[in-house]
């Protein structure tokens, strides 16, 4: 699955994160702008350190957050707080459970969890966790090759020769149907596209 996310630091060495979530778009910022009134718009994770002397207000942060820290454990309903030091396998599964709570929103439709509603009749169905990445990869690209879902979502090789794909966008279009939902995904050539 590919998505962003946001990372708030003060550690300057960012291979660590890229070797840790390698499937993930990483946008990095650092502890003084999130505590000086910068909001993240979909969350992310905080990593701070004892190290960081400057005042900060966690009670602040509206959306929700990964905070990790060496520090007292906080406060705020939209914190998960995690105690470093961590293992890097519980941490990357931590960050994988967080993002799949996270609401998606394109167009008419809403995905959280593993319910897909369209946010004008209030129509839902249930889309499964392959469903759900598909669609998470598009919306983040808008088009892409089939190649790519097949090798970055599905875990296909791109060597090997399968309708796979086609038989899941064909039951997530079914879906759209099924809630009335005004998204369509269109396949043109070796491409996708969501509109």
């Amino acid at each position: 699955m590919i998505n962003k996310i946001t990372i708030f630091s003060e550690i300057s060495y960012t291979k660590f994160f890229e070797d840790l979530l390698p499937d993930y778009n990483l946008i990095f910022y650092s502890l003084d702008e999130l505590f000086n009134n910068f909001q993240s718009k979909e969350g992310g994770i905080i990593f701070l350190s004892s190290k960081y002397t400057k005042k900060y207000d966690l009670e602040k942060i509206s959306k929700p957050h990964i905070l990790l820290s060496d520090k007292k454990i906080f406060t705020n309903h939209n914190l998960v707080v995690l105690k470093t030091p961590i293992e890097p396998d519980r941490l990357r599964k931590e960050i994988n459970n967080f993002l799949s709570m996270k609401t998606i929103g394109f167009c008419d439709i809403k995905i959280k969890d593993r319910k897909m509603t369209n946010i004008s009749n209030k129509l839902s169905c249930t889309i499964t966790d392959i469903e759900k990445n598909i669609l998470i990869y598009l919306i983040d690209k808008k088009t892409c090759e089939k190649k790519f879902l097949k090798e970055k979502v599905l875990g296909i090789k791109r060597d090997i020769i399968t309708n796979s794909l086609d038989s899941h966008l064909t039951r997530i279009r079914k879906k759209f149907d099924k809630i009335k939902a005004t998204v369509k995904i269109k396949t043109k050539n070796d491409f996708v596209q969501i509109t």
